[in-house]
């Protein structure tokens, strides 16, 4: 809210108590003074907290150590520098802050300088000759304290910085986490992004397993290796000098930040490839997709096996059905054929009864051939009942007249009273034909010439061609099957010539029963074929090309094959135009 409002937060105070803040300033002013400040220290429950992790850790540092002791092995180590060539002196030692180094506070920097000068000055001494070391002290401080930018370049070249990457055996095994926990802790120093994850242990998760080691393949360090240019550019004599050695300078500052990302690079391939938390996790995706495989291969087994028996279940349904209705088709058959061979029997019992009477005209064959014909009409249309009735009245009769008339009567009583079999109810109803007019008949001439043989379903077109074009609207739609049969009948017809060039003639067909006159375009799908053949066979550079393709069509001549290469050349034209 106080954000929203105003735009900033406020500034949060934070109260120490009063004892802490006494000792602080008392131990200030001791350190100023040059007094050891150790005495204060005991009996300070902070310190005391201190103290108690530093047992349990060998690198912390606690405010009793933090500072290298001022004994004769540092006046000596002081005393051995060049003061002219300060830049290859170790700063942090010479202040005296070995043990903390990059690690140290602005404050403890001072506070080292403070102690330094207090004991080491030139005022508090006597035979201070012209090298004096005081001024290694003087710079240390001013390339770690005064410019943040001076220190960083320092700590950029620190000294006692490991730069090496360890080996594959000297990682194996349990040194894996104690060796990399520690080259990684030292390298994160120099991260831009803070703060920086930790390597962790055996019982990390997942996730932060894969964050740690996205962070370091992200890898983003801030060393620039400035403090170990060969030639400073303020010793340049002249602008251009100066400028050569910066882009120098600047060369081989690229090239050790090349060498340092390969470096950091090499040590994280090297972690991630030996890790065994990796492996771990590889070895757990592995069996996870083999258990997926396993189940989707399960799965698809099952469903195999579902489609298997419902096959099965239908192939069973559909034989049952077979079955039955085999079964009843068979039932059906066999009361057919019963039927029948009753009926049969019923015939042959009725022709026997005439027979026996001998059809009452032994001597009259006309008679007899009228009878018989009466009997055959009515076994055709009497059914066992009717058939054994009047079997049983013409065996009592004598006289052919009163035979005919009885069967007369009995084929009249059951035409009018539809008593009559089924033999000529299944009698097909023929449909209603429609004749064909002149002009149906000439389109259907046009339309087979204009439909080859051989083009895709000619008949189709042919009778959609004259459905089209035909002036009467009202008649029937003419069928592929009206057309092929009217085809072949208009084979054996002669028409009348077309009256009017742009109108369809009313020519009457003329049927011609001696002899079968073609029309001249007509061809076959035998000569269609041929024709093709020959089109194929004789090129068109042979002079005499078109003799032979006639003589190799039967029953056209040179002009009939002509004529027809034109058509059927035109008819292509015709449809590649169209599409």
């Amino acid at each position: 809210m106080a954000l929203a409002i105003s735009g900033f937060l406020p500034r949060l105070r934070i109260f120490e108590e009063a004892g802490i803040m006494y000792e602080t300033r008392f131990v200030r002013e001791l350190i100023q003074r040059g007094v050891d400040p150790s005495p204060i220290y005991t009996g300070s429950p902070i310190i005391a907290d201190l103290s108690k992790a530093s047992k349990t850790s060998s690198d912390q540092v606690t405010p009793e150590n933090h500072f290298d002791p001022d004994d004769d092995a540092y006046l000596r180590f002081v005393r051995s520098l060049d003061p002219k060539n300060s830049k290859d002196q170790d700063h942090y030692k010479v202040l005296g802050l070995g043990k903390l180094r990059w690690k140290a506070t602005k404050g403890q920097i001072k506070s080292a300088y403070r102690q330094k000068s207090l004991k080491h000055h030139p005022d508090k001494r006597q035979n201070v000759g012209a090298n004096d070391y005081f001024v290694c002290i003087t710079s240390a401080y001013n390339q770690l304290y005064m410019k943040e930018e001076d220190r960083r370049a320092f700590d950029s070249m620190d000294p006692t910085f490991d730069d090496s990457v360890p080996k594959q055996s000297e990682i194996s095994g349990n040194k894996f986490f104690k060796v990399l926990h520690r080259l990684f802790e030292e390298n994160s120093r120099f991260s831009k992004k803070l703060p920086v994850p930790t390597l962790g242990d055996l019982g990390s998760t997942r996730e932060y397993v894969e964050e740690f080691y996205e962070f370091w393949f992200g890898f983003e360090s801030w060393r620039d290796f400035a403090y170990a240019d060969e030639e400073d550019k303020e010793r340049g004599e002249d602008r251009w000098e100066r400028r050569q050695i910066d882009k120098q300078n600047k060369v081989e500052r690229e090239k050790k930040r090349k060498e340092e990302v390969k470096r950091v690079r090499g040590l994280v391939d090297l972690a991630y490839n030996a890790d065994p938390r990796i492996q771990k996790f590889k070895d757990e995706d592995r069996e996870k997709k083999l258990q997926e495989k396993e189940a989707k291969r399960l799965l698809i087994q099952k469903k195999k096996e579902d489609e298997r028996l419902a096959q099965e279940e239908e192939e069973r349904k559909r034989k049952e059905q077979e079955e039955l209705e085999k079964q009843k088709l068979a039932e059906e058959k066999k009361q057919k054929e019963r039927a029948r061979k009753i009926l049969m029997q019923a015939r042959r019992g009725f022709r026997q009864t005439v027979e026996r009477a001998q059809y009452w005209a032994a001597h009259c064959h006309v008679k007899q051939m009228r009878c018989m014909e009466e009997v055959e009409r009515i076994c055709l249309a009497a059914n066992k009942a009717i058939l054994d009735d009047l079997a049983s009245k013409l065996s009592e009769i004598q006289i052919y007249d009163e035979a005919m008339v009885l069967m007369n009567a009995s084929c009249k009583k059951d035409e009018n009273n539809n008593i009559l079999p089924t033999a000529l109810a299944k009698e097909p109803v023929a449909a209603k034909i429609v004749p064909w007019t002149a002009e149906e008949n000439q389109l259907l001439i046009k339309a087979t010439n204009v439909f080859p043989a051989g083009s895709v379903e000619r008949w189709n077109q042919i009778a959609a061609y004259i459905n089209e074009h035909s002036s009467d609207k009202a008649k029937a739609v003419r069928t592929d099957r009206d057309v092929i049969k009217q085809s072949k009948a208009v084979q054996h017809m002669e028409f009348k010539p077309l009256t009017n060039q742009n109108q369809l003639g009313t020519g009457v067909v003329l049927p011609d029963g001696a002899a079968e006159a073609k029309t001249e375009d007509a061809w076959t799908p035998a000569q269609q074929k041929l024709l093709e053949e020959g089109l194929k066979k004789f090129p068109g550079s042979d002079p005499e090309r078109w003799d032979k393709i006639a003589a190799h069509v039967h029953g056209k001549s040179k002009k009939d094959v002509v004529r027809r290469y034109k058509k059927l050349v035109q008819l292509i034209k015709e449809k590649k135009g169209a599409s």
